[in-house]
């Protein structure tokens, strides 16, 4: 076999030892329960020289040790006294400034380490052991020869190779329980000693240390551990024959690293501390001069701190920037001139040796074969009853007259317009039918209901699918397939006693071709069989209306509106294309059915419902097919690389492996299968069992740290062989249909096809807190013409546009009473008193309407005859004046205070029940209400304004003396 085969250094020494055979830590592989070390010893000899003769030599001339140190859950109390639990402490055997039995017993007088199995010194077996059988002698050594080895001389080299496991005890030889997850550190030692380790004598020993480091060899180490990390990866330094440079390189002050072959690390070092030396001796020297002490005192400090370091020189160069003085005339500056010199000399003989270049590889000698964690599945929040909001409040809806019908009357006798006689021939339109419009949108949060309520969210976690940037799951596997919005009319049967209902229906259906959703087709339904004005779908194709009283093209519908929100940040910060759906709806009726009878019970909110088809669980399927894939991948892959000839007893992979398996994806390696099992592996343990908090960083890490192990340049067949066996143990206990989580697939699966429901409603309140008429606004002015005869022609009576807000009028309370033949016996006091009817002259008013209708009084203008028809009305007002604290007050009544802004009136409507029966005539119903009428002085106008609106969609007129 090759010297190749060897993992050698570029010198001869560092791989056979200085003056004793130097111990070599092949492999450190980890278990659950114990650390396994192969420990290797090189031995380079001559054709002439007996191997045997000169292992039995070396058995009784030198003993191999193993050490072990670590320190688990124990926080030492005083680490400068407990030493040996602190990972510094040994970085003095590392560093060669401690011999390692005296570290040793130092690490023993804490008690701890020993107490707690920390620290553990363990003796190998001799090269050779020599036992007699039948036949003679056999080498019973655990130690395994090989001889087949040569340098590139051709002189045979002898290497023997032991296994050696360690399971740490306590100072009562119980087993420490390991608990990797609580390590600070662990090192390993492996060294060769003419001097065997004895308690007794070690004292002894110790008090001459140079003696017993002649006596010790050269000490491997192995950081395994540190900080709590496995050190699965190691900087290295190799030349430009990629031969590994086994000393401590040295930075140069430009930044390249250089081996220590043209001056070396001690020359270099004592070229400095000389300059120190020589400086303080010289006759200039003050030993006074603080700036100058300070100076030479931060040199030798880096002598001391990073003598064995690669930052040696690089240190030094940066405290020529501490220097107070650069002037030579100055003692101060003229040690910086000096300084510099030296630098630079010593840079230039530190560039004329070999450069090296610093690498990051995996660690081949650590071998991680832990069977992992426990894991614990905890099912993730899933809203199976959809009791959550989905479907706001928070929506907007608006009502008002939309559009009329009407019908040409013709009076020949004179009528009363607004108040006003209108004698001889006039014609005139009469209101017939008037359409209310509701309109309004709502929201729907489809993003919320995909999160919380789709089926896969049962058994997977679907936002860190996401945020983990498994984007698996399309528009189709959670689609919109309905909307609908409901309107519910009721009213009271007199026959029964009991609430009748019946709902009108708008409903829309969605496209099922797009990967969005998208309305095809708006369906309404009146469920009412009673009258077909509940719901007025096309209110401009029925014959009563005209382009003229009702636009064009005006449909009820419900469908799906793109929107811009006013907000310009992100719905959302976790998921930035957050899917918020907004509904828009319009439903026509009739007004009177919107205004209600006396018999009616309004509605005052719509229910809406969203139709949601989910398939998600087809994705879940589709994630666990996709691990079986790559399970597939990984299989060929190890099949390839357990080959007996992909690698070496050890289980490295060699080159011609390492070329064949990455050429298939030399043109993305980012699809190899040592790459893409790793990372699906931790992704598929984060989604289920939360291993890693959702942290891709730690997947990352932890992935990569698996790739390192199983890559075909720098792993290991026995880590791809434990790695392969978690992954299909993975998918047996786990995703199969048998595991933990394929069985809950399996079962979601044979629901079939899901249908979920998410209800809401669309309060009317949105729009106004009235009801009935109240709460529906005219948008249509009344229209007036004179006909070329001179004849009147009025437009139907629907009122002008409000000069205020209607919403400002608020109607506080009403009175009616019967009038007639019996009005002289109405108890105006007790009316009076409960209307707070201060103003005599208001009352005046209220006496002077109802007497002029009076069917006891002849008047020559109103008689019986002029009564209002049934259902008709007949208007009249007072306005009380302002609530003011001033005096005088404006308009009148002292009694009345408050703020300016505020008014109090009065207004009336007059309906007649039965012109034959002049005992019972008619009714009058008396409203008080207030105002506010910020930029209205007189009032007068904003009082019939908001009679107009009140009266809309009734036949009314003012009586005489009115609304002029």
């Amino acid at each position: 076999m090759s010297i190749n085969a060897i993992p050698l250094t570029d010198d001869t020494i560092s791989n056979f030892g200085r003056f004793l055979p130097a111990l070599y830590i092949e492999r450190v592989e980890i278990y659950d329960d114990k650390m396994t070390l192969f420990v290797s010893v090189f031995l380079l000899t001559d054709l002439d020289e007996d191997t045997d003769t000169m292992l039995l030599y070396l058995s009784d001339k030198l003993n191999f040790y193993v050490m072990h140190a670590w320190k688990g859950s124990y926080e030492a109390v005083d680490t400068d006294t407990d030493f040996g639990l602190d990972d510094a402490d040994w970085d003095l055997v590392i560093d060669g400034k401690m011999n390692v039995f005296a570290a040793y017993d130092e690490a023993t007088q804490n008690g701890i380490s020993i107490e707690d199995g920390f620290l553990d010194l363990s003796e190998t077996d001799p090269l050779v052991v020599f036992v007699p059988d039948g036949s003679g002698l056999y080498n019973a050594s655990l130690w395994t020869i090989t001889e087949d080895l040569y340098d590139d001389k051709g002189n045979p080299i002898i290497k023997a190779q032991i296994k050696i496991d360690y399971e740490p005890t306590d100072s009562d030889g119980n087993l420490v329980d390991l608990d990797f997850t609580t390590l600070d550190f662990w090192n390993v030692f492996a060294f060769a000693s003419m001097y065997e380790y004895d308690a007794s004598d070690i004292e002894v020993m110790l008090e001459n240390p140079a003696l017993l480091d002649l006596r010790a060899g050269d000490v491997s180490y192995e950081r395994v551990f540190k900080d709590g990390e496995l050190q699965h990866k190691i900087v290295s330094f190799v030349d430009a024959d990629d031969l590994v440079y086994g000393d401590i390189p040295i930075q140069s002050i430009t930044g390249p690293y250089y081996k220590t072959d043209n001056i070396t690390r001690d020359d270099m070092v004592e070229y400095f501390e000389e300059f120190v030396t020589g400086f303080k001796e010289a006759d200039t020297y003050d030993s006074g001069d603080d700036a100058l002490n300070n100076m030479l005192n931060s040199i030798s400090s880096v002598v001391e701190e990073y003598g064995e370091s690669t930052q040696f020189l690089k240190e030094m160069d940066l405290r020529r920037a501490y220097f107070t003085s650069k002037d030579p005339a100055e003692p101060v500056g003229k040690l910086y001139t000096r300084f510099r010199k030296r630098i630079y000399t010593a840079n230039r003989a530190l560039e004329n040796g070999t450069q090296v270049k610093k690498i990051l590889n995996r660690n081949p000698k650590i071998v991680d074969l832990r069977s992992g964690e426990v894991l614990t599945y905890v099912s993730p929040e899933y809203d199976d009853d959809l009791s959550d909001t989905y479907v706001y409040s928070e929506s907007f809806m608006s009502r008002n007259s939309f559009g009329y019908s009407y019908e040409s009357n013709t009076s020949t006798g004179g009528t009363m317009v607004d108040g006003v006689w209108w004698p001889g021939t006039i014609t005139f339109d009469t209101v017939v039918d008037v359409v209310a419009r509701n309109r309004g949108y709502f929201f729907f949060d489809y993003e919320k209901a995909f999160r919380q309520t789709a089926i896969i969210n049962s058994i997977l976690d679907i936002s860190k699918l996401s945020l983990l940037g498994v984007e698996a799951t399309p528009y189709d596997a959670f689609k919109i397939t309905e909307a609908s919005i409901t309107r519910t009319e009721g009213y009271m049967d007199t026959d029964t006693g009991t609430n009748v209902s019946h709902d009108i229906v708008i409903s829309c259906e969605f496209n099922e071709d797009t990967n969005y959703p998208l309305t095809e087709t708006v369906t309404v339904n009146n469920e009412s069989s009673m009258d077909d004005t509940y719901a007025l779908p096309n209110p401009g194709g029925l014959s009563e209306f005209t382009a003229e009283t009702f636009p064009e093209g005006e449909t009820d519908y419900l469908i799906l509106r793109n929107f811009v929100p006013r907000q310009t940040d992100s719905i959302s910060s976790t998921y930035p294309d957050y899917r918020l759906a907004c509904f828009e709806f319009q439903d026509f009726y009739d007004y009177d059915v919107a205004c209600g009878g006396a018999l009616a019970i309004l509605p005052t909110e719509y229910s809406v419902k969203v139709t949601i088809e989910d398939r998600t669980i087809e994705v879940a399927r589709a994630l666990i097919t996709y691990y079986q894939g790559i399970q597939a991948e990984l299989e060929t892959y190890y099949d390839a690389a357990a080959d007996d000839l992909s690698s070496n007893d050890a289980g490295d992979f060699n080159n011609f492996f390492s070329e064949g398996a990455t050429a298939p994806y030399s043109d993305d390696s980012s699809t190899a299968p040592w790459i893409v099992a790793p990372a699906v592996y931790c992704i598929f343990k984060d989604i289920i069992y939360n291993t890693y908090g959702g942290d891709i960083d730690k997947i990352s890490a932890e992935a990569q740290k698996i790739i390192d192990g199983i890559d075909p340049y720098t792993g290991n067949l026995g880590v791809l062989e434990i790695f392969k066996t978690t992954f299909d143990e993975f998918y047996e206990d786990v995703l199969s249909t048998s595991g933990e989580i394929g069985s809950l697939v399996a079962a979601a699966e044979s629901l079939g096809t899901i249908e979920l429901e998410f209800d809401g409603t669309v309060p009317y309140d949105s729009c106004s807190s009235e009801t009935g008429c109240d709460g529906i606004y005219p948008i249509v002015e009344e229209v007036v013409e004179e006909e070329e005869d001179g004849g009147v022609v009025l437009g139907p009576a629907l009122p002008p546009a409000s000069s205020a807000d209607p919403a400002d009028w608020i109607a506080v309370v009403d009175y009616s009473y019967e009038f007639g033949s019996n009005y002289g016996t109405t108890d105006d006091s007790a009316m009076q008193a409960e209307f707070n009817i201060t103003d005599e002259f208001a009352w005046d008013a209220i006496d002077a309407f109802a007497e002029a209708y009076d069917n006891d009084l002849e008047w020559p203008v109103h008689t019986a005859s002029d009564l209002p028809d049934i259902g008709e009305y007949v208007v009249g007002y007072y306005n009380a004046g302002f609530l003011c604290s001033g005096d005088p007050c404006v308009w009148g009544d002292s009694d009345l205070t408050g703020d300016e802004a505020t008014r109090f009136a009065y207004w009336w409507s007059l309906t007649s029940y039965d012109r034959g029966a002049l005992a019972n005539g008619g009714r009058m119903t008396l409203y008080k209400i207030t105002v506010e009428m910020p930029g209205d002085s007189s009032g007068h106008a904003s009082i019939l304004t908001y009679i107009e609106n009140q009266m809309y969609g009734s036949v009314w007129t003012y009586g005489s003396g009115y609304g002029s």
